[in-house]
């Protein structure tokens, strides 16, 4: 344990040494109160005095004061630095220094910060290198043309957002945030993916709850810089309540079950140039096939593969699981392009079906089996009790 926290010591140390010496190097910039010593750095620090604290969200109000009042202190300067940790951050806080920022089209990378965010999110439209592409993609679904169409989606949830809020008129007070997110997400669901959730009606909101969490966590992370590197944060509280909350929002069921019952269950390859695979040659013109199905229950890498089993997709269980052992969706550049589209719209109907409906199977796996086709479909339909659960 002295050893890890003696290199910890020295690891923030160097950085902070380095990012120093290459501050000095632009000093002649003089940035307002720039100076450049590592009394300035302490200094920020010893103001820095809200890092511990996060209970009811003291650790945000703190912040939003600190930086407030140190606005008004240089309000006659377009900007201002600050020094967190081994970071010399530049804020800028006026008009004609944000346009000259946001005019400059070369500036365009986000933050380091918005890795943090990784486990969270993915590489997303907003951390990923390739989004001018996606943003394209994604921008025509956000069309003046488009958002019209959606006027309908925004009355019916307001109007039911006012029918909930009607029953709260005889209590003494309403805690109004939490309404208001729910119906926020029965818009974009089916505005965006054109799925009825009833977030706002449901009582079962585990999923929101975490999703909640998962991002005060995320923010709690940048300012607490004793967690910025990931060796150390995986060995904090933090972490293990991350992991608890990713599970229900990514739902590692859901991957069991495509281990299991792989949306793809073959496709197939045109070899245009010999290739040497494991050290075969498959000379040119050959089909391969490959078939995530049989993939998916080698039993070297799937222990006892026809169990239900959701633990395999654990984080520290699937660190283990190969490259491509598990693909339910294909890979590669011809893999599956509406992959995550499809997993959101899963989460989505599960999560709606579960939080109205208790579910029975009145079949076994071993009547229900499946058959390959284009998609993995079952011999016989399935059936399955649904009952109303208690309001």
């Amino acid at each position: 344990m002295l050893f890890i926290v003696a290199i910890c010591v020295f690891i923030v140390s160097f950085t902070v040494w380095l990012k120093l010496s290459l501050w000095k190097k632009i000093r002649r910039r003089l940035f307002p109160d720039n100076k450049h010593s590592v009394f300035n750095m302490l200094r920020d620090a010893a103001e820095y005095n809200f890092v511990g604290t996060s209970v009811n969200n003291s650790l945000y109000i703190d912040i939003v004061k600190y930086f407030c009042k140190k606005s008004k202190k240089f309000r006659h300067y377009p900007l201002f630095t600050y020094w967190l940790c081994g970071v010399k951050l530049v804020f800028i806080h006026k008009a004609e220094a944000i346009k000259d920022l946001l005019k400059e089209k070369r500036i365009i990378e986000k933050s380091t910060f918005y890795n943090f965010m990784k486990p969270y999110f993915g590489t997303s439209v907003f951390t990923c290198s390739q989004w001018k592409e996606r943003r394209k993609l994604l921008s025509a679904g956000f069309h003046s043309t488009m958002l019209k169409g959606y006027v309908t989606v925004f009355n019916e949830h307001a109007q039911k957002l006012v029918e909930f809020l009607h029953e709260e008129t005889g209590k003494e007070f309403t805690c109004v945030e939490r309404p208001l997110s729910l119906c926020s997400l029965d818009i974009v669901c089916e505005s965006i993916l054109g799925v009825k959730i009833g977030a706002l009606q449901s009582e079962a909101r585990e999923y929101v709850s975490s999703l909640d969490r998962l991002s005060d966590m995320a923010m709690s992370r940048i300012w607490k810089v004793w967690q910025w590197p990931d060796f150390i944060f995986h060995f904090s509280k933090a972490y293990r309540e991350l992991l608890q909350h990713l599970r229900i929002a990514h739902g590692f069921s859901r991957r069991e079950c495509n281990r299991i019952y792989p949306p793809v269950p073959i496709f197939g390859r045109n070899i245009t140039e010999e290739i040497s695979i494991c050290g075969y040659t498959i000379p040119k013109r050959t089909t391969v096939v490959v078939s995530p199905f049989l993939a998916h229950r080698d039993e070297d890498i799937f222990p006892d593969a026809e169990k239900f089993d959701p633990e395999r997709f654990l984080p520290e269980n699937s660190a283990h699981i190969p490259e491509c052992a598990y693909i339910p969706f294909a890979a590669g550049p011809r893999g599956c392009i509406g992959r995550v589209f499809a997993e959101m719209e899963v989460k989505i109907l599960v999560c709606h079906i579960l939080r109205n409906f208790s579910l029975h199977s009145l079949d076994s796996r071993d009547q229900v089996l499946p058959i390959i086709k284009i998609t993995l479909q079952s011999s016989q339909p399935a059936r399955i009790k649904f009952r109303r659960r208690q309001q």
